[in-house]
């Protein structure tokens, strides 16, 4: 297992996705995750915050297998790419989303800014969101994609939205879902295709 930070996302992500989203232009809201004018007025959380003007969080670095072009090197770029998407959902630098992304494919991404967006409208600091990946099964090169589909799951802790004093915005509760993640090598990196859930596949 890989152990990362991913906040408030992947499942809201796919869920655009899997949900009519028909691109990052159209309106998006959770009807089931309420916003901040529904909660009570803030109140400091009985916890310890993180400050904002803590040290920003460094760029994700992949692991030695990288490198590699074979399944090892799919499965290795598969749990960079979540810390990736980890980074971005963080920190709203998309810098690094533009290096992996394979653009002409990859809706997932377009998604990811979307949230990612909302998320740092609503709330200064993203807070928590711990996150585990297992890669399920790895399939055989794809001839006709020209890369690796892999089977990976997302054990997604809860995350808290503050705002610039630490006060609680609301609580975004975890999950865990099966996806899909489509790799390519490029000839010189991997880069990130696109991420379904399993159960859209089948």
């Amino acid at each position: 297992m890989h152990r990362s930070r991913l906040v408030t996302g992947i499942a809201v992500v796919v869920f655009l996705l899997v949900g009519g989203c028909s691109g990052p232009d159209d309106d998006v809201q959770d009807p089931s995750t309420p916003t901040a004018t529904e909660l009570p007025s803030a109140s400091p959380s009985p916890s310890p915050t993180p400050s904002p003007t803590s040290t920003r969080e460094p760029e994700p670095e992949p692991g030695p297998d990288f490198e590699r072009t074979d399944e090892v090197g799919a499965q290795a770029a598969a749990k960079y790419f979540v810390d990736v998407i980890t980074y971005t959902m963080r920190t709203a630098d998309e810098s690094v989303l533009d290096r992996i992304e394979w653009p002409k494919t990859c809706r997932f991404c377009a998604s990811v800014r979307k949230v990612m967006q909302e998320r740092h409208d609503e709330a200064a600091i993203i807070d928590g969101g711990d996150t585990t990946v297992e890669i399920l099964k790895t399939y055989a090169f794809d001839e006709f994609g020209g890369g690796y589909p892999l089977d990976i799951r997302i054990m997604q802790e809860d995350a808290r939205l503050l705002d610039a004093q630490g006060n609680l915005v609301r609580d975004d509760p975890g999950s865990t879902g099966d996806y899909r993640i489509e790799l390519l090598h490029d000839g010189t990196t991997w880069r990130l295709v696109n991420i379904l859930t399993l159960e859209d596949i089948e």
